[in-house]
């Protein structure tokens, strides 16, 4: 994989370092205790894999409560759940998009091999903007005249107040209100703004509901007036910092691109539309900061042609086995009509995993097809999605390997500014606040961000004061995996409660997988996810033996 996962390797560490930081244990792979659990798996993984495919099959009970939402399909003669409406459109316009991407690396990549660097940076930022213009003038239609006034004002917001307080303070309160404004006015009519105007309505272009994908240009607002903050900042601290820039050759790291301040003239009204419109990024991220796109643009960054071609491939194959599951597996359908009749506690477990799992494969298509595209335009973004959902215990864990890009960009213009984790608790708090706000303005999206803040509590508390008092114990790992597979519970409600179903449906199916009358099958199902908590807990040593540690 080629994204810039969180790796540090461990020859980079002195002893001292790798004694407190890293402790390497040996691996428990061969022993009968994991034997045991290997058993249990190869038992346990086919009934997951069995149990939805067959309360899906046409001949349930309950299929024909949500046959209607079901559309024809093309493998094995099923048909296909296509009812989640991001997913239906996404497949719709998957060819064209395709076509799109091929058109538009095709040209950049020949302005990218004009000999002389100067002129190809130059001409690849005309070209980048000209194609997003006319990309987004399709989509959006007259409605690109509000996206630009909006970025205009941002953009005179960091210009005006500079290296003031009122640079970061207006800018953070224009975008969050952009949030609510623009859902309140659906994205504004231009005959309610000036009667004259109306006529510019009857242009929405394809996808009238604009202010949607503006969500994105409010981060990448936010990064550009909060970096050019920095810098003027770093520049008034450090009066020889240009002429370190100047001297770079363009081998920085994806640290160093994020947290080191561009030239102060690279902060400019053409460059910061380039980077807010940039098409391949546009829709739906990964999300980048200003000075990690406008450094490796500046510098003619050139990505390994192999690497991007096994990363496509790769695309390729999750693509096929989310088209099986939307064959196979027909979970948002059942879930959207509650078609629960005769359901075992077994059944709604599987239901409750499965509709994540599709939420999980849903969304990493989505990123990695717009990563592809900017590694095939020699763009690098961070890699959202580095573990699979399955393989994640931790909340905060989770969070980081989930949205990794959105939690690298909250942790850069949110939580570090106010303290980090000086108070981790509070700081979190208002990090999910803004996600969820961030992500849509609805009661779903808030309830699932409190009980995000709310779980986040006692994960906190074990990790930083109670786990270093006794993982001293012999049967501490024990203790861990017990906690780790109440988590597991914890986090799958919650995202059922902001993805999929609401609070209400998320405590119907967890009410009946929880009802005392089947206290011994939950029994089991805990000890299930403890073994597999286990497991987690050895993929993590092994990636340390190998000599990486993954910071999640």
């Amino acid at each position: 994989m080629s994204g810039n996962v969180e790796y540090i390797p461990l020859e980079r560490m002195n002893s001292s370092e790798q004694t407190k930081k890293i402790k390497i244990n040996p691996s428990r792979w061969k022993t009968p205790e994991f034997y045991f659990y290997y058993v249990l798996f190869i038992i346990c993984i086919p009934l997951m894999i069995r149990g939805p495919v067959k309360f899906s099959s046409p001949k349930n009970v309950n299929y024909s409560k949500y046959e209607n939402l079901l559309s024809e399909g093309w493998m094995f003669g099923r048909k296909a759940d296509v009812s989640d409406a991001q997913t239906r459109t996404f497949r719709s316009f998957a060819f064209v998009l395709l076509i799109v991407l091929i058109t538009h690396v095709t040209i950049s990549r020949i302005i990218q091999a004009i000999p002389s660097k100067a002129k190809s940076v130059q001409y690849r930022k005309i070209y980048s903007l000209v194609f997003s213009s006319i990309f987004l003038g399709v989509l959006y239609g007259t409605s690109l005249i509000k996206i630009l006034f909006l970025l205009s004002v941002n953009y005179f917001i960091a210009k005006r107040f500079g290296k003031t307080k009122l640079n970061p303070i207006l800018t953070w309160v224009l975008n969050i209100s952009l949030l609510f404004l623009n859902d309140y006015y659906k994205g504004y009519n231009f005959g309610s703004i000036w009667s004259a105007l109306s006529f510019l309505d009857k242009f929405k272009g394809l996808m009238p509901r604009w202010d949607i994908n503006y969500n994105y240009c409010v981060l990448r607002s936010i990064s550009f007036n909060m970096d050019y903050y920095w810098c003027l900042k770093n520049k008034e601290e450090s009066k020889d910092i240009e002429s370190k820039i100047v001297e770079d050759d363009g081998s920085k790291d994806y640290r160093a691109r994020v947290k080191d301040s561009l030239l102060e003239k690279d902060y400019n009204f053409l460059n910061y539309l380039i980077y807010i419109l940039y098409v391949p990024l546009f829709l739906a991220g990964p999300i980048i900061t200003f000075n990690d796109f406008i450094y490796q643009i500046n510098h003619k960054t050139s990505l390994s042609i192999k690497k991007t071609v096994i990363y496509a491939i790769r695309f390729v194959a999750v693509v096929l086995l989310f088209e099986w599951t939307l064959h196979f597996i027909y979970v948002n359908a059942i879930i959207r009509k509650r078609a629960y009749e005769n359901f075992s506690p077994f059944d709604y477990c599987m239901l409750a995993y499965w509709s994540l799992i599709n939420v999980w494969l849903k969304l990493l298509i989505i990123w990695r097809f717009f990563r592809l595209w900017g590694l095939c335009d020699n763009i690098d973004t961070v890699e959202n999605m580095n573990r699979c959902m399955t393989n994640n215990y931790s909340m905060a864990g989770f969070w980081r390997a989930w949205h990794t890009s959105y939690n690298k960009w909250n942790i850069r213009y949110i939580y570090i500014p106010l303290g980090g984790n000086k108070s981790p608790i509070l700081n979190n708090a208002v990090v999910f606040s803004f996600v969820a706000i961030w992500h849509d303005i609805s009661l779903k999206l808030l309830e699932w961000s409190w009980l995000i803040i709310l779980f986040l509590i006692p994960e906190t508390v074990c990790t930083n004061f109670i786990s270093k008092k006794i993982n001293h114990l012999s049967y501490y790992r024990y203790l861990k995996s017990f906690a780790a597979a109440l988590n597991i519970i914890l986090m799958i409600g919650a995202n059922m409660v902001g993805y999929v179903i609401g609070l209400d449906g998320a405590t119907e199916i967890f009410g009946e997988i929880f009802g005392i009358r089947h206290i011994l099958y939950w029994i089991f199902m805990l000890f299930c996810l403890m073994v597999g908590t286990q497991i987690m807990f050895e993929i993590r040593e092994e990636e340390k033996r190998r000599g990486i540690y993954k910071k999640y």
